[in-house]
């Protein structure tokens, strides 16, 4: 059978009655043990009373509980979760109120009648939708009155779901045997509860979390006062392959047809993968890759990655490849379409990688103008959602005739590194395979060294895959200016610590392209 047990007078400032709300309970008991409880508000005026339920005209503003007690601007607001917590502060002589419905109410109660009030102090219930509560309050206060100084009292070892009222029970021995829906009023120890409680207000009153200072549109979109941007605790991006590659970012790898851009981007997924390294790169730890090819046969990717891999367990397991002639008749994903994004995205929600490679941009991005960059603009919103959920991107594009990367320049505009691989001045084509320089034409917070150009070179040795490297100084154009000014070819493989197999490609190379 239900019972009342408790009732609140709901009043305004001068002390009129606007409606009450009554507790009942019906002898059921709840999942954490307590009694099953049920709150119903009664404000329809009904001859001198008042029936169940909220008239029309306070439904979208409904009154605070606890307005009677605002009797001193200048003294600070407690908030809290229900009437019963906001009771007990009143009955010990604080100004505390709570919305109509606790945490479901709050955003159809009238804050606006805290507006000229210094000062409030949240105090939330322990628990996820008490946080949800204070961060609401903390916007309506602000959005009414941006002056108000507001708090949050961190109250220590409440329990889950614990209130004001499971502190003062647990933290005062007077307090002990309270029935929490008992009045304080006239209790024999209110004093020396009132100065401990008014000390643990200062101990345990602290700014708001720096993330509630935000201001958010409806959909989401946030601005950071530079307070709360700089009181967040932003994780360290961590190097995944030293030194260029880094957590959280976005990257460009660009070259001519034919020159390697697959064989190094499969090289810098492997190392990933296996926690190594290749040429001077190097990678901290074995991470998760996403290789997505949108051009290569099964056959060859899983032959160059066979040749590449020095740890096959490893790479077993973390490295994961989407590749067309695995896909049974149906087209790859246009990344420039939003049905393409969400295809991807299911993919990357399922596998969680922490480095995604898209070789390449052309194979992936099929609609839109590439030289107005209208098709890139859904790729690079995508990819930076993908940084700020903490993983890294690395593009594989193409090169235009003028030897920068095709299409619009706005696609470097997000980048954080981008790196353009090309032919050595003394490459010679029919001789050589996989032959290149690195050079990074664009790389934020990255110096000296790191970024020197440097050459790679790939060869097959005992039957696998090994990279070499060394610096790029133009080496083939110091050859060609010693020989032009009288030195013999054994000379200047003397002075440039050079093989005689190598001057004399070079050699060749320079006289069919007329250099000598």
């Amino acid at each position: 059978m239900r019972r009342e047990i408790a009732r609140w007078l709901y009043k305004n400032k001068t002390g009129d009655v606007l409606g009450y709300v009554c507790r009942f309970e019906n002898g059921g008991v709840k999942g954490n043990g307590k009694p099953a409880k049920e709150i119903i508000p009664y404000f329809k005026p009904e001859g001198e009373g008042f029936k169940a339920g909220l008239p029309d005209d306070i439904k979208e503003c409904r009154p605070l509980f606890g307005l009677d007690s605002l009797n001193d601007p200048l003294k600070p607001v407690y908030i809290v979760e229900g009437e019963k917590c906001a009771s007990a502060l009143n009955d010990l002589g604080y100004q505390a109120v709570t919305s109509l419905g606790g945490s479901e109410g709050v955003l159809k109660a009238g804050w606006e009648a805290l507006k000229d009030i210094r000062e409030a102090v949240l105090l939330p219930d322990n628990d996820e939708a008490g946080r949800r509560y204070g961060k609401a309050v903390y916007k309506r206060l602000k959005a009414i009155n941006p002056a108000i100084e507001i708090f949050i009292a961190e109250l220590p070892a409440l329990p889950v779901g614990g209130d004001i009222c499971d502190f003062l029970k647990e933290n005062y021995s007077e307090l002990y045997s309270w029935d929490t829906l008992a009045s304080l009023k006239n209790h024999p120890y209110t004093e020396s509860i009132v100065h401990g409680l008014k000390q643990d207000f200062k101990s345990y009153s602290q700014p708001v979390p720096a993330e509630w200072q935000t201001i958010e549109s409806e959909n989401g979109l946030k601005a950071l006062p530079y307070k709360a941007l700089n009181a967040i605790e932003i994780p360290v991006r961590e190097i995944l392959l030293k030194p260029w590659l880094s957590q959280r970012s976005i990257n460009m790898v660009f070259a001519d047809r034919g020159i390697g851009k697959t064989y190094f981007c499969l090289s810098c997924a492997i190392a990933l993968t296996e926690g190594s390294g290749f040429i001077k790169y190097g990678a901290c730890k074995p991470v998760k890759v996403l290789y997505l090819d949108g051009e290569m046969q099964a056959s060859l990717i899983r032959d160059r990655i066979r040749s590449l891999i020095r740890n096959e367990a490893l790479v077993n397991e973390n490295l994961f490849i989407v590749t067309p002639d695995c896909q049974q008749e149906r087209d790859m994903p246009n990344l420039a379409k939003g049905e393409g994004l969400a295809e991807v995205d299911e993919i990357i929600q399922q596998l969680k990688p922490d480095v995604i490679f898209v070789d390449n941009l052309s194979t992936f991005i099929r609609s839109g103008n590439e030289n107005e960059g209208e098709s890139w603009l859904p790729v690079q919103e995508w990819a930076i959602r993908q940084r700020s959920a903490g993983r890294s991107v690395v593009f594989v594009h193409h090169t235009n005739k003028e030897g920068s990367q095709r299409g619009s320049s706005r696609k470097e505009d997000v980048m954080d590194v981008v790196i353009r691989l090309k032919r050595p001045d003394d490459y010679i084509r029919e001789d050589e395979g996989a032959r290149f320089e690195i050079h990074f034409t664009k790389a934020r917070n990255l110096y000296g060294e790191d970024i020197q150009p440097i050459e790679a070179k790939l060869e097959e040795r005992n039957g696998r895959q090994e990279w070499s490297w060394q610096s790029a100084e133009g080496s083939f154009g110091k050859a060609i200016e010693l020989l032009k000014s009288g030195y013999q070819q054994k000379d200047v493989c003397e002075e440039l610590g050079i093989s005689k197999a190598t001057m004399s490609r070079w050699h060749k190379k320079a006289l069919s392209e007329g250099l000598l």
